[in-house]
């Protein structure tokens, strides 16, 4: 099953996708036809804040860049463990291989200075199998905007497909994070990347 939802608060713009098993015979094309459809209003992207998207937009990218420690991928890490823990689920572990999966989305997203679940390596499947990862399950959060770890896992967190993305049945995680400095200065890109190992 694939589930896509555009959800904008802010200067944020947030994602979600969840790929179950590649392997299952059960019929996927109608759900995802009617999910999108629910969440159609979602997909087109409208501020209501402009201000506060105007005041991300136009910082400086060494002052955005101060913002975010240098131990982000644990501070983040940190929170999805922590608020799985809330809820009695097992920690989930860094992966070296999600986390160059993860990041190379983010700087493929900066670079076209857009969210998007696909890149120029392909779905999310395509890009966990080509990373050898042998997974029975995936999920991607991404996000455009924000300063801090706790910033973005906040709007992660408030929203229903992402936080199930966060709570679900996975045992290895990745991180990536990319800052677009040409046009839109210093828009960063998060990615959270979910994988369920055989």
């Amino acid at each position: 099953m694939k589930i896509a939802a555009l959800l904008v608060t802010s200067a944020w713009y947030l994602m979600s996708l969840s790929l179950a098993d590649p392997f299952s015979t059960a019929p996927q094309v109608n759900h995802r036809q009617q999910q999108l459809q629910v969440n159609e209003s979602l997909l087109r992207p409208a501020f209501t804040e402009k201000s506060s998207a105007t005041a991300i937009a136009n910082q400086e990218p060494a002052k955005l860049d101060a913002k975010v420690s240098s131990n982000w991928r644990q501070e983040m890490l940190d929170d999805v463990n922590n608020r799985r823990g809330e809820d009695g689920l097992s920690p989930l572990t860094m992966n070296d291989a999600l986390n160059t999966m993860a990041q190379n989305h983010s700087d493929y997203q900066a670079s076209i200075h857009k969210m998007t679940h696909d890149d120029s390596s392909g779905s999310l499947g395509q890009r966990a199998t080509a990373a050898g990862i042998k997974w029975s399950r995936l999920a991607e959060n991404v996000a455009m905007g924000g300063e801090t770890v706790a910033g973005v896992m906040s709007q992660w967190e408030n929203s229903p497909l992402h936080l199930k993305n966060i709570l679900g049945d996975y045992n290895i995680v990745g991180f990536g994070l990319a800052v677009d400095r040409t046009g839109t200065k210093g828009t960063t890109y998060w990615t959270q990347n979910f994988a369920k190992t055989f």
